[in-house]
């Protein structure tokens, strides 16, 4: 009786650390993502009372990105060396921090510079989130927490516009800044009080080196997506696109040679982490042109107004919010290959609706596409991220963590590249420059083709990444089938 209640407590005690766990991670992953979106409602009003133009206006988004994307490995395999609470507890306070700074910032420089250091913040911070869930979750709930964090992410990226708006509106662009340092007190608190501490220190070596080379491979595809929509095809975005792929070549022969490489080749020799870790980067290259292009259709081919777009475009966050949690349940109960494959067949399903938007098409073909197409990507990412984590050694969790956003990334990048290119093959010079075409209908042909071959592409490799799926999950133990 005496053991029974004793486990009873102890059962109670853990179950009470998981959910304080679970609480910082959210708030640090809202903060980090809504962050990302909200930014771009205040940027005509930072314009105006910075005295700024449209080019320079651009860094205030591209620097945040630019640093996120450069340190996210780099973040997560320190995490694995001197302990992830450290890394994430510090980038919790240079977040709060530096947005604080960003709430008064004097000139467009000054907030230049401070979104650099709140970069480095959310990276240390989005480096570690899903790591350290898994590290405090046992298998049979690390689905279903995991599915809370993605539906986390979907309010932070829904949110963004809608309360971006309102705050300046009301309070004035600052407040979007101000916004977070209330949030990051809190969750700086729960970060040094409840994480759970390193149970042992590494004594490897950190690969500068290899990723200052990733950074330079990453951020040439981020840079060529940038600069191709408004150059076109000359020697600046040639060069960056020749740079991306010399720079990954080098990265994996240093990494070949280096004692302690950032990715350690045991994890990529494990089928089902690279099968994991390459579905989710096809998934994001397939998904993401629905983001990306669909705003043009709405407002070139519909005439629609900005705040119309926004409301229309709402139903792809909100669906992810409302299938994540649910499909990181089902991943608990029924496993991780059939919710990845309902997820993929879903999405596909979506992109089927899209595909066949013409001028005349109504809204219901549109937001139902989108609705789809969120569904899918929630079910899919939940079960995705568990096999991933799962699936690696407890000392490069982080490593593995930093890997899911950068396979994101890079498949976010490829898709914009890949439409930008389509964009391109149909004659609008210098990619998406339409200048005087902001009349609807003048481009409707155009932009129509457009979606029409980009998604065609990306349900193509969406049917490919289901026979992956189904062959890198072949003859698995029961725990991942």
């Amino acid at each position: 009786m005496q053991k029974d209640k004793q486990d009873a407590e102890k059962t109670g005690r853990s179950s009470s650390l998981e959910r304080l766990v679970l609480l910082n991670v959210s708030i640090g992953t809202f903060m980090a993502t809504f962050d990302g979106s909200v930014v771009n409602v205040a940027l005509p009003t930072i314009g105006g009372q910075l005295r700024a133009n449209v080019v320079h206006l651009q860094w205030v988004v591209t620097a945040y990105l630019v640093t996120i994307a450069s340190l996210l490995l780099l973040f997560g395999r320190l995490s694995d060396i001197v302990g992830r609470k450290r890394i994430y507890s510090t980038g919790f306070v240079v977040f709060t921090i530096s947005s604080g700074l960003c709430g008064i910032s004097q000139d467009l420089w000054q907030l230049v510079a401070f979104r650099i250091i709140q970069g480095v913040g959310a990276s240390m911070m989005m480096a570690n989130a899903l790591a350290i869930i898994a590290r405090v979750y046992p298998d049979e709930k690390r689905g279903k927490a995991l599915g809370i964090s993605g539906m986390v992410v979907s309010m932070g990226v829904m949110t963004g516009p809608a309360l971006g708006g309102l705050l300046v509106g009301v309070l004035g662009w600052r407040s979007i800044f101000w916004i977070n340092v209330p949030l990051g007190i809190v969750g700086s608190y729960l970060s040094f009080k409840y994480l759970p501490p390193p149970k042992n220190v590494s004594r490897e070596k950190l690969d500068w080196i290899g990723a200052l080379i990733f950074a330079v491979g990453l951020n040439s595809l981020l840079f060529l997506s940038i600069y191709l929509p408004r150059s076109g095809w000359e020697t600046k975005t040639l060069a960056l696109l020749l740079g991306a792929p010399v720079a990954f070549i080098l990265f994996h022969l240093w990494e070949k040679k280096f004692k302690y490489p950032l990715i350690d080749t045991q994890m990529t020799k494990n089928r089902i982490f690279t099968m994991g870790i390459i579905s989710r980067m096809l998934v994001f290259f397939a998904e993401y042109p629905v983001i990306f292009l669909l705003p043009f259709y709405l407002q070139l081919v519909k005439g629609f107004t900005p705040e119309k777009i926004g409301l229309i475009m709402i139903f792809f966050p909100i669906a992810m919010g409302i299938f994540s949690p649910f499909s990181g349940r089902l991943s608990d109960r029924f496993l991780q290959k059939w919710p990845m494959i309902a997820g993929l067949l879903v999405l596909i399903t979506g992109l089927a609706v899209l595909v066949r938007l013409n001028a005349t098409s109504g809204l219901l073909p549109v937001c139902t596409g989108l609705f789809l197409v969120g569904t899918g990507m929630g079910i899919f990412q939940a079960p995705n991220n568990s096999l991933i984590m799962g699936n690696t050694p407890v000392d490069r969790l982080s490593i593995a963590n930093a890997l899911i956003s950068v396979m994101r990334n890079i498949g976010t990048i490829l898709g914009v590249a890949m439409s930008v290119f389509i964009f391109s093959i149909y004659g609008v010079e210098g990619g998406i420059s339409f200048g005087e075409a902001s009349n609807p209908g003048t481009f409707s042909k155009t932009i129509v083709s457009v979606i029409n071959t980009t998604l065609s592409i990306s349900i193509t490799v969406l049917v490919l990444t289901i026979l992956l799926t189904v062959w890198g999950l072949r003859q698995l133990p029961k725990r991942y089938k």
